[in-house]
């Protein structure tokens, strides 16, 4: 058994090498902050915070400030790439809810790539009146 274990742990240690790459150096993306869920299901309806949703009768109807609930349920946050639907978009591995008053605005995110799409999030920036403002949320916990 003790020569077993040693053996054992290496093996899982260079499994868990592949299976989660490394992270990128840093990348800055500047576009609009959304949420994941409602962006996921209608690209170019939801890239704002007013977001399209079938109604109970099954017509589109609008849900106001829905990327600000989304996201202050926890629902993770992302940024598509120039704004525009349909450009890369990344998730933000930060708080969602620390980033809920921020939805729909052009934003700057600083951090490094993992998981050939994440950004764990060193700094979060959004523009008001011009102007580039640090929002960068606090440790996680």
């Amino acid at each position: 058994m003790k020569k077993v274990l040693p053996l054992f742990l290496a093996t899982v240690f260079v499994f868990a090498g592949t299976m989660f790459p490394a992270a990128s150096d840093d990348i800055t993306v500047t576009g609009t902050l959304i949420d994941t869920k409602c962006y996921g299901m209608m690209p170019k309806a939801n890239i704002g915070n007013t977001h399209k949703l079938p109604g109970k009768d099954g017509k589109m109807m609008d849900v106001p400030s829905c990327a600000t609930a989304c996201s202050g349920m926890g629902i993770p946050a992302g940024i598509v790439e120039g704004g525009e639907a349909g450009n890369k978009t990344y998730v933000l591995i930060v708080s969602a809810t620390a980033l809920k008053d921020h939805m729909a605005k052009e934003a700057r995110v600083t951090g490094k790539e993992v998981f050939g799409g994440g950004i764990l999030v060193a700094k979060v920036e959004v523009k008001e009146d011009g102007e580039w403002v640090d929002v960068t949320p606090g440790a996680m916990m």
